[in-house]
């Protein structure tokens, strides 16, 4: 990925974990015992969302990032839905806030990635996006949903999430959620049984092979994780190391924001590799939603 490399076709491009952390008392306005919202008006958030936006895209980490996002989908995959699990809240904590503006990014991206397949191209569409966020809506982000929930979303977060022209689910789906078109998962830092229930979800070759994820690495969870802990309380978790049904790309770290993107993959589900596991696929599935200890 070396910018003055002359073998570059350059093509114009145009047309967490949960945070949980408390929250501060200061520049806030109580509504009820549960619920707050923040005392800046929202426009601040979406300036503050499109500052992080110009700044990711003029970072290497944002460039590296859509190329191995179009590594793993290429032109083979059309994405027509986002869904954003564990985002946290943007209105409070700055990683969501960084967060949010990659998944605006993105968004756009798989928007239009049958245009770009270059490097330059992408650092090309880079450069456009980071000038024409907010000051235009594209028709072409109608082409890609975007849904989120988190439990910790204030009411300042849904209206910020709602001007960037996503919703918000109207239920904590936990991560039960089928994905009967291609559809990305954006849960950087979610827990184990939100992935977990993710996959017991969409255990057929079929719906893992639409499933394509944004989130925690496998590899270091594997790692990380004795195996049999993981058989015991996230067996989907567990098959898919076992069964060898995945295939990643390790992301890199932001370091203006190390905490932000840390530890995170996109991972998808190969056709051939599921075909040759199909018959464990439904041997191992069972018809009720795993439950959690913890």
């Amino acid at each position: 990925m070396n910018d003055t490399d002359g073998t570059w076709k350059t093509v114009p491009w145009n047309q967490r974990k949960f945070h949980r952390k408390a929250k501060k008392q200061c520049n806030h306005v109580a509504v009820n015992q549960e619920c707050y919202i923040s005392a800046k008006p929202v426009q601040f958030h979406l300036n503050q969302i499109s500052c992080k936006v110009k700044e990711l895209c003029g970072s290497t980490f944002c460039a590296e990032f859509l190329a191995a996002l179009h590594n793993a989908f290429g032109n083979e995959r059309h994405v027509k839905e986002i869904v954003c699990y564990a985002l946290g809240t943007p209105t409070e904590s700055k990683s969501s806030a960084y967060q949010l503006a990659m998944l605006a990014i993105i968004r756009q991206f798989l928007a239009d990635i049958d245009k770009l397949s270059t490097m330059c191209e992408i650092k090309e569409f880079m450069e456009y996006f980071s000038k024409s966020f907010l000051r235009k809506k594209d028709v072409v982000l109608e082409n890609v949903k975007c849904s989120l929930f988190d439990p910790v979303f204030t009411m300042q977060d849904r209206k910020l999430i709602n001007d960037l022209s996503m919703d918000v689910l109207k239920e904590n789906e936990e991560g039960r959620r089928e994905a009967t078109d291609e559809t990305l998962f954006y849960m950087i830092h979610s827990d184990k049984w939100i992935t977990n229930n993710l996959l017991w979800k969409n255990w057929s070759t079929e719906n893992l092979n639409n499933l394509l994820v944004v989130g925690n690495s496998f590899m270091s969870i594997y790692e990380r994780t004795p195996s049999s802990y993981l058989k015991a309380d996230y067996k989907y978790l567990y098959l898919v190391n076992e069964l060898d049904l995945y295939s990643e790309i390790q992301l890199p770290v932001y370091k203006y924001k190390e905490d932000t993107f840390n530890d995170t993959s996109v991972l998808w589900f190969p056709a051939k590799k599921l075909i040759l596991a199909e018959a464990e696929l439904r041997k191992s599935y069972q018809e009720n939603c795993p439950t959690y200890s913890e």
